[in-house]
């Protein structure tokens, strides 16, 4: 689990969390504004597990199989 005060990292830009087992993400995730590349490979995360801050990230770059729960939860809106 990612301790809440995550969030307050506001120039993060590269973040690799691959392969830890996580299923949800802190409320206010997409507060990182700055972040650019975001690596969620291999983690236990679904539609449901992403907040709606979370959609509000631009300019960021999501490893492949984010992207797909991504895709799937944007038709969806």
């Amino acid at each position: 689990k990612l301790p809440p005060s995550i969030i307050s990292l506001s120039h993060l830009r590269i973040l690799k969390l691959g392969h830890n087992h996580l299923c949800s993400l802190p409320r206010s995730f997409g507060s990182l504004k700055s972040l650019e590349i975001l690596d969620l490979t291999g983690n236990d995360l679904n539609e449901d597990s992403l907040t709606n801050d979370f959609f509000q990230l631009s300019n960021i770059y999501i490893f492949e199989s984010v992207a797909q729960v991504l895709r799937h939860s944007l038709f969806c809106i």
